[in-house]
Protein backbone atom coordinates (compact mmCIF):
# COMPACT_ATOMS: atom_id res chain seq x y z
CA UNK A 1 0.00 0.00 0.00
CA UNK A 2 2.93 2.36 0.52
CA UNK A 3 3.54 2.60 -3.23
CA UNK A 4 -0.03 3.84 -3.69
CA UNK A 5 0.45 6.24 -0.81
CA UNK A 6 3.58 7.87 -2.23
CA UNK A 7 2.11 8.14 -5.74
CA UNK A 8 -1.00 9.69 -4.24
CA UNK A 9 1.09 12.20 -2.29
CA UNK A 10 3.00 13.09 -5.47
CA UNK A 11 -0.28 13.62 -7.32
CA UNK A 12 -1.48 15.86 -4.50
CA UNK A 13 1.73 17.88 -4.49
CA UNK A 14 1.61 18.45 -8.25
CA UNK A 15 -2.12 19.07 -8.59
CA UNK A 16 -3.14 20.75 -5.35
CA UNK A 17 -6.36 18.75 -5.57
CA UNK A 18 -8.99 19.62 -2.97
CA UNK A 19 -9.40 16.00 -1.90
CA UNK A 20 -5.72 15.65 -1.12
CA UNK A 21 -5.73 16.57 2.54
CA UNK A 22 -4.83 13.01 3.47
CA UNK A 23 -5.51 11.60 6.89
CA UNK A 24 -3.06 9.50 8.95
CA UNK A 25 -2.27 6.19 7.27
CA UNK A 26 -1.97 3.28 9.71
CA UNK A 27 0.45 0.65 8.47
CA UNK A 28 -1.31 -2.00 6.42
CA UNK A 29 -4.45 0.10 5.88
CA UNK A 30 -5.71 1.53 2.58
CA UNK A 31 -5.00 5.22 2.01
CA UNK A 32 -7.82 7.38 3.33
CA UNK A 33 -8.68 10.68 1.67
CA UNK A 34 -11.74 11.70 3.68
CA UNK A 35 -10.93 10.01 6.99
CA UNK A 36 -13.02 9.16 10.05
CA UNK A 37 -16.51 10.21 11.01
CA UNK A 38 -15.55 10.35 14.70
CA UNK A 39 -12.70 12.48 16.04
CA UNK A 40 -11.72 13.71 19.49
CA UNK A 41 -13.48 17.02 19.80
CA UNK A 42 -15.52 17.10 23.02
CA UNK A 43 -13.88 18.43 26.18
CA UNK A 44 -16.60 17.02 28.43
CA UNK A 45 -15.47 15.21 31.53
CA UNK A 46 -15.98 11.42 31.43
CA UNK A 47 -17.99 11.73 34.64
CA UNK A 48 -20.46 14.09 32.96
CA UNK A 49 -20.85 11.79 29.96
CA UNK A 50 -21.30 8.80 32.27
CA UNK A 51 -24.13 10.65 33.99
CA UNK A 52 -25.81 11.27 30.62
CA UNK A 53 -25.66 7.56 29.83
CA UNK A 54 -26.98 6.51 33.23
CA UNK A 55 -29.93 8.87 33.01
CA UNK A 56 -30.70 7.63 29.49
CA UNK A 57 -30.58 3.97 30.55
CA UNK A 58 -32.66 4.64 33.65
CA UNK A 59 -35.18 6.49 31.50
CA UNK A 60 -35.11 3.81 28.78
CA UNK A 61 -34.24 6.31 26.06
CA UNK A 62 -31.37 5.53 23.75
CA UNK A 63 -31.00 8.54 21.47
CA UNK A 64 -28.71 10.35 23.99
CA UNK A 65 -26.44 7.29 24.21
CA UNK A 66 -26.30 6.95 20.43
CA UNK A 67 -25.53 10.65 20.04
CA UNK A 68 -22.76 10.48 22.62
CA UNK A 69 -21.16 7.42 20.98
CA UNK A 70 -21.18 9.24 17.64
CA UNK A 71 -19.28 12.16 19.17
CA UNK A 72 -16.66 10.35 21.28
CA UNK A 73 -13.58 8.42 20.23
CA UNK A 74 -12.87 4.96 21.58
CA UNK A 75 -10.34 6.37 24.04
CA UNK A 76 -12.98 8.75 25.35
CA UNK A 77 -15.61 6.01 25.52
CA UNK A 78 -13.29 3.77 27.52
CA UNK A 79 -12.73 6.62 29.98
CA UNK A 80 -16.51 7.10 30.19
CA UNK A 81 -16.91 3.40 30.94
CA UNK A 82 -14.54 3.68 33.91
CA UNK A 83 -16.44 6.71 35.22
CA UNK A 84 -19.73 4.90 34.66
CA UNK A 85 -18.51 1.93 36.68
CA UNK A 86 -17.87 4.18 39.66
CA UNK A 87 -21.27 5.79 39.26
CA UNK A 88 -23.46 2.75 38.55
CA UNK A 89 -21.34 -0.02 40.12
CA UNK A 90 -21.34 -1.94 36.82
CA UNK A 91 -19.91 -1.35 33.37
CA UNK A 92 -21.87 0.19 30.53
CA UNK A 93 -22.15 -3.10 28.64
CA UNK A 94 -23.88 -4.81 31.58
CA UNK A 95 -26.31 -1.92 31.96
CA UNK A 96 -27.07 -1.88 28.24
CA UNK A 97 -27.55 -5.65 28.19
CA UNK A 98 -30.02 -5.44 31.05
CA UNK A 99 -31.84 -2.42 29.64
CA UNK A 100 -32.19 -3.85 26.13
CA UNK A 101 -33.00 -7.40 27.22
CA UNK A 102 -36.73 -7.48 26.60
CA UNK A 103 -39.24 -8.23 23.87
CA UNK A 104 -38.89 -4.78 22.29
CA UNK A 105 -35.21 -5.27 21.52
CA UNK A 106 -33.14 -7.98 19.90
CA UNK A 107 -29.56 -9.08 20.38
CA UNK A 108 -28.29 -6.98 17.50
CA UNK A 109 -28.94 -3.78 19.44
CA UNK A 110 -27.06 -4.99 22.52
CA UNK A 111 -24.17 -6.24 20.38
CA UNK A 112 -23.97 -3.01 18.38
CA UNK A 113 -23.92 -0.66 21.38
CA UNK A 114 -21.48 -2.82 23.34
CA UNK A 115 -19.06 -2.99 20.42
CA UNK A 116 -18.28 0.69 20.82
CA UNK A 117 -17.00 0.16 24.36
CA UNK A 118 -14.42 -2.52 23.54
CA UNK A 119 -10.79 -2.09 22.55
CA UNK A 120 -10.63 -2.68 18.79
CA UNK A 121 -8.57 -5.93 18.97
CA UNK A 122 -11.00 -7.34 21.54
CA UNK A 123 -13.97 -6.25 19.45
CA UNK A 124 -12.48 -7.95 16.37
CA UNK A 125 -11.82 -11.06 18.45
CA UNK A 126 -15.45 -11.14 19.60
CA UNK A 127 -16.66 -10.72 16.01
CA UNK A 128 -14.37 -13.52 14.90
CA UNK A 129 -15.48 -15.81 17.72
CA UNK A 130 -19.22 -15.26 17.23
CA UNK A 131 -19.00 -15.56 13.48
CA UNK A 132 -16.84 -18.69 13.42
CA UNK A 133 -18.14 -20.58 16.45
CA UNK A 134 -21.80 -19.87 15.86
CA UNK A 135 -21.45 -19.77 12.06
CA UNK A 136 -23.50 -16.60 11.90
CA UNK A 137 -21.91 -15.10 8.79
CA UNK A 138 -18.65 -14.47 6.92
CA UNK A 139 -17.45 -11.64 9.19
CA UNK A 140 -14.59 -13.72 10.62
CA UNK A 141 -13.33 -14.39 7.10
CA UNK A 142 -13.74 -10.76 6.08
CA UNK A 143 -11.58 -9.69 9.02
CA UNK A 144 -8.64 -11.93 8.15
CA UNK A 145 -8.97 -11.51 4.36
CA UNK A 146 -8.63 -7.72 4.67
CA UNK A 147 -5.89 -7.66 7.30
CA UNK A 148 -2.13 -7.92 7.29
CA UNK A 149 0.44 -8.56 9.99
CA UNK A 150 -0.17 -5.45 12.12
CA UNK A 151 -3.89 -6.02 12.51
CA UNK A 152 -3.65 -9.82 12.54
CA UNK A 153 -1.15 -9.69 15.40
CA UNK A 154 -3.53 -7.41 17.30
CA UNK A 155 -6.38 -9.83 16.57
CA UNK A 156 -4.40 -12.75 18.00
CA UNK A 157 -3.66 -10.80 21.18
CA UNK A 158 -7.25 -9.58 21.46
CA UNK A 159 -8.53 -13.14 21.11
CA UNK A 160 -6.19 -14.40 23.82
CA UNK A 161 -7.20 -11.54 26.12
CA UNK A 162 -10.91 -12.08 25.49
CA UNK A 163 -11.12 -15.88 25.57
CA UNK A 164 -7.94 -17.07 27.27
CA UNK A 165 -6.95 -19.32 24.38
CA UNK A 166 -4.87 -18.94 21.24
CA UNK A 167 -7.05 -18.25 18.24
CA UNK A 168 -5.41 -21.05 16.23
CA UNK A 169 -6.37 -23.61 18.89
CA UNK A 170 -10.01 -22.65 18.53
CA UNK A 171 -9.72 -22.77 14.75
CA UNK A 172 -8.37 -26.33 14.94
CA UNK A 173 -11.72 -27.46 16.38
CA UNK A 174 -13.35 -26.87 12.99
CA UNK A 175 -12.98 -28.76 9.75
CA UNK A 176 -14.16 -26.04 7.39
CA UNK A 177 -11.57 -23.40 6.70
CA UNK A 178 -8.97 -24.25 9.32
CA UNK A 179 -6.24 -24.80 6.71
CA UNK A 180 -6.88 -21.35 5.23
CA UNK A 181 -7.25 -19.53 8.55
CA UNK A 182 -4.20 -21.16 10.13
CA UNK A 183 -1.91 -19.98 7.34
CA UNK A 184 -3.25 -16.42 7.54
CA UNK A 185 -3.04 -16.30 11.34
CA UNK A 186 0.27 -18.07 11.88
CA UNK A 187 2.89 -15.42 12.83
CA UNK A 188 5.41 -17.21 10.61
CA UNK A 189 3.22 -16.91 7.51
CA UNK A 190 1.17 -13.76 8.16
CA UNK A 191 0.65 -11.38 5.27
CA UNK A 192 3.14 -8.47 5.36
CA UNK A 193 1.78 -4.94 5.54
CA UNK A 194 3.44 -3.89 2.30
CA UNK A 195 6.03 -4.77 -0.31
CA UNK A 196 6.19 -5.94 -3.92
CA UNK A 197 8.59 -7.98 -6.04
CA UNK A 198 8.23 -7.75 -9.82
CA UNK A 199 10.58 -10.70 -10.26
CA UNK A 200 7.91 -12.99 -8.80
CA UNK A 201 5.02 -11.78 -10.95
CA UNK A 202 5.20 -14.38 -13.71
CA UNK A 203 5.49 -17.35 -11.36
CA UNK A 204 2.68 -16.02 -9.19
CA UNK A 205 0.39 -15.30 -12.14
CA UNK A 206 0.87 -18.96 -13.09
CA UNK A 207 -0.62 -19.94 -9.71
CA UNK A 208 -4.02 -18.41 -10.52
CA UNK A 209 -6.19 -21.50 -11.06
CA UNK A 210 -7.61 -22.73 -14.33
CA UNK A 211 -8.79 -25.98 -12.75
CA UNK A 212 -10.06 -27.34 -9.43
CA UNK A 213 -6.77 -29.12 -8.79
CA UNK A 214 -4.82 -25.88 -9.01
CA UNK A 215 -7.30 -24.16 -6.72
CA UNK A 216 -6.66 -26.76 -4.03
CA UNK A 217 -2.88 -26.49 -4.23
CA UNK A 218 -0.87 -25.43 -1.20
CA UNK A 219 1.24 -23.15 -3.40
CA UNK A 220 -1.84 -21.09 -4.23
CA UNK A 221 -2.94 -21.04 -0.58
CA UNK A 222 0.47 -19.84 0.59
CA UNK A 223 0.51 -17.14 -2.08
CA UNK A 224 -3.00 -15.87 -1.37
CA UNK A 225 -2.67 -15.99 2.41
CA UNK A 226 0.90 -14.77 2.90
CA UNK A 227 1.53 -12.21 0.15
CA UNK A 228 1.06 -8.46 0.54
CA UNK A 229 -2.08 -6.92 -0.90
CA UNK A 230 0.17 -4.73 -3.07
CA UNK A 231 1.69 -7.79 -4.70
CA UNK A 232 -1.65 -9.56 -5.10
CA UNK A 233 -3.04 -6.49 -6.82
CA UNK A 234 -0.09 -6.46 -9.24
CA UNK A 235 -0.49 -10.18 -9.94
CA UNK A 236 -4.22 -9.69 -10.46
CA UNK A 237 -3.65 -6.85 -12.92
CA UNK A 238 -1.12 -8.87 -14.89
CA UNK A 239 -3.43 -11.91 -14.98
CA UNK A 240 -6.31 -9.75 -16.23
CA UNK A 241 -4.17 -8.21 -18.97
CA UNK A 242 -2.96 -11.66 -20.00
CA UNK A 243 -6.52 -13.00 -20.12
CA UNK A 244 -8.13 -10.26 -22.22
CA UNK A 245 -9.67 -8.38 -19.30
CA UNK A 246 -11.37 -11.44 -17.85
CA UNK A 247 -12.80 -11.08 -14.34
CA UNK A 248 -10.37 -12.68 -11.90
CA UNK A 249 -13.05 -13.03 -9.21
CA UNK A 250 -15.23 -14.95 -11.66
CA UNK A 251 -12.20 -17.10 -12.44
CA UNK A 252 -11.93 -18.16 -8.79
CA UNK A 253 -15.68 -18.75 -8.71
CA UNK A 254 -15.50 -21.00 -11.78
CA UNK A 255 -12.36 -22.96 -10.92
CA UNK A 256 -12.66 -23.35 -7.16
CA UNK A 257 -15.28 -25.54 -5.55
CA UNK A 258 -17.88 -23.59 -3.65
CA UNK A 259 -16.75 -23.30 -0.06
CA UNK A 260 -14.15 -21.77 2.19
CA UNK A 261 -11.21 -21.46 -0.19
CA UNK A 262 -13.29 -19.96 -2.96
CA UNK A 263 -14.81 -17.42 -0.58
CA UNK A 264 -11.44 -16.50 0.93
CA UNK A 265 -9.69 -16.10 -2.43
CA UNK A 266 -12.49 -13.95 -3.85
CA UNK A 267 -12.41 -11.66 -0.82
CA UNK A 268 -8.63 -11.31 -0.83
CA UNK A 269 -8.52 -10.39 -4.52
CA UNK A 270 -11.47 -8.02 -4.25
CA UNK A 271 -9.88 -6.19 -1.33
CA UNK A 272 -6.41 -6.09 -2.87
CA UNK A 273 -7.72 -4.61 -6.12
CA UNK A 274 -9.96 -1.93 -4.56
CA UNK A 275 -10.35 -1.78 -0.77
CA UNK A 276 -13.11 0.80 -0.75
CA UNK A 277 -15.17 -0.99 -3.35
CA UNK A 278 -14.87 -4.08 -1.17
CA UNK A 279 -15.97 -2.17 1.93
CA UNK A 280 -18.82 -0.54 0.02
CA UNK A 281 -20.12 -3.89 -1.21
CA UNK A 282 -19.82 -5.40 2.26
CA UNK A 283 -21.69 -2.48 3.78
CA UNK A 284 -24.53 -2.95 1.30
CA UNK A 285 -24.77 -6.68 2.02
CA UNK A 286 -24.91 -6.07 5.75
CA UNK A 287 -27.29 -3.13 5.55
CA UNK A 288 -29.67 -5.19 3.43
CA UNK A 289 -29.29 -8.14 5.85
CA UNK A 290 -27.85 -10.62 3.39
CA UNK A 291 -28.07 -13.99 5.14
CA UNK A 292 -24.31 -14.67 5.05
CA UNK A 293 -23.20 -11.08 5.61
CA UNK A 294 -25.84 -9.68 7.94
CA UNK A 295 -23.35 -7.96 10.26
CA UNK A 296 -20.85 -6.78 7.67
CA UNK A 297 -21.93 -3.13 7.87
CA UNK A 298 -21.94 -3.22 11.67
CA UNK A 299 -18.37 -4.51 11.80
CA UNK A 300 -17.24 -1.80 9.36
CA UNK A 301 -18.99 1.02 11.23
CA UNK A 302 -17.45 0.05 14.57
CA UNK A 303 -13.96 -0.83 13.37
CA UNK A 304 -13.48 1.98 10.84
CA UNK A 305 -15.34 4.95 12.34
CA UNK A 306 -12.02 6.45 13.47
CA UNK A 307 -10.07 5.44 10.35
CA UNK A 308 -11.87 5.96 7.05
CA UNK A 309 -15.62 5.55 7.40
CA UNK A 310 -16.16 8.73 5.36
CA UNK A 311 -14.35 7.11 2.43
CA UNK A 312 -16.60 4.05 2.68
CA UNK A 313 -19.72 6.23 2.78
CA UNK A 314 -18.61 8.19 -0.29
CA UNK A 315 -17.81 5.05 -2.28
CA UNK A 316 -21.15 3.53 -1.28
CA UNK A 317 -23.03 6.62 -2.40
CA UNK A 318 -21.12 6.81 -5.68
CA UNK A 319 -21.36 3.10 -6.40
CA UNK A 320 -25.07 2.76 -5.67
CA UNK A 321 -26.29 6.29 -6.49
CA UNK A 322 -27.41 6.61 -2.89
CA UNK A 323 -27.38 8.98 0.05
CA UNK A 324 -26.87 6.51 2.86
CA UNK A 325 -26.70 9.12 5.62
CA UNK A 326 -30.01 10.65 4.56
CA UNK A 327 -31.57 7.20 4.37
CA UNK A 328 -30.28 6.09 7.75
CA UNK A 329 -31.21 9.36 9.44
CA UNK A 330 -34.73 8.86 8.14
CA UNK A 331 -34.88 5.58 10.07
CA UNK A 332 -33.19 6.84 13.23
CA UNK A 333 -36.42 7.07 15.22
CA UNK A 334 -37.43 3.46 14.49
CA UNK A 335 -35.28 1.74 17.10
CA UNK A 336 -32.09 1.92 19.16
CA UNK A 337 -30.04 0.20 16.45
CA UNK A 338 -30.97 2.66 13.71
CA UNK A 339 -30.39 5.59 16.07
CA UNK A 340 -26.82 4.46 16.71
CA UNK A 341 -26.10 3.68 13.06
CA UNK A 342 -27.21 7.18 12.09
CA UNK A 343 -25.20 8.83 14.87
CA UNK A 344 -21.94 7.12 13.89
CA UNK A 345 -22.34 7.62 10.13
CA UNK A 346 -22.93 11.33 10.75
CA UNK A 347 -20.28 11.50 13.48
CA UNK A 348 -18.71 14.73 14.64
CA UNK A 349 -15.85 15.22 12.19
CA UNK A 350 -17.85 17.60 10.01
Amino acid sequence: MWRIYFLFQLFCFLSGHADCETKPHPLGEPVSVLGPTIIEKSKNKPEDDADVIKKAIDGKVYAPIAQLIGERTLAQRLAINIAYGKLAKENISDSINNALFNSKHDGSERRFYNGFFLQLPVYLANCFYDSMNNWIDWVHLSIVCTSSVTRLTALRKGYLDAFGVEITKDIDKFDAGKDVLNVMLDPKTMRPDSGTDDKLLDSQVALIPDSTDKCNSNDLLNFMASTSFDQIRNVSNKWIAKNKNADIVDNFRENCERGYRQEAYKRIVRFARDPYQYFSEEFKLGYELDSRNSRAHEYLVISRSEIDLKDIIKRYNDQYSADIIKEVKGNADKNAYQALLAAVLVGNAG
